[in-house]
């Protein structure tokens, strides 16, 4: 079950990127993106809090800790937080020289 959850989640992620790479419906995109940063910041510090352990294999190698080593949760964090800035000037700059958006939904004064 938790498989397949993590493969919807990264459908999910995956149709967001494509859909901020074409600059299409950006604003609403980031917004949608950035609240599922808010959620990851959370849950990491959440882990962090709670003196957890776990790796999901999302954006580090995986495997076990060795010689008593810990997980690098600020890294994580940090990393979040610049995605998290990043959607934050896609929401209030959403529209670029090339973003699809701009020719599709622009409609043109004559």
């Amino acid at each position: 079950m938790r498989t397949t959850r993590r493969r919807r989640l990264a459908f999910v992620e995956l149709a967001l990127a494509l859909l901020l790479l074409a600059g299409l419906a950006t604003r609403a995109v980031a917004a949608v993106t950035a609240l599922l940063m808010v959620t990851y910041i959370a849950a990491i510090a959440s882990v962090w809090a709670r003196g957890m352990s776990i790796d999901c294999g999302c954006s580090s190698s995986g495997g076990t800790l060795t010689g008593g080593a810990e997980r690098g949760y600020v890294v994580g964090i940090v990393r979040d937080l610049a995605f998290l800035g990043a959607a934050a000037f896609l929401i209030t700059r959403p529209r670029t020289r090339y973003a699809l958006g701009r020719w599709v939904l622009e409609t043109k004064e004559r």
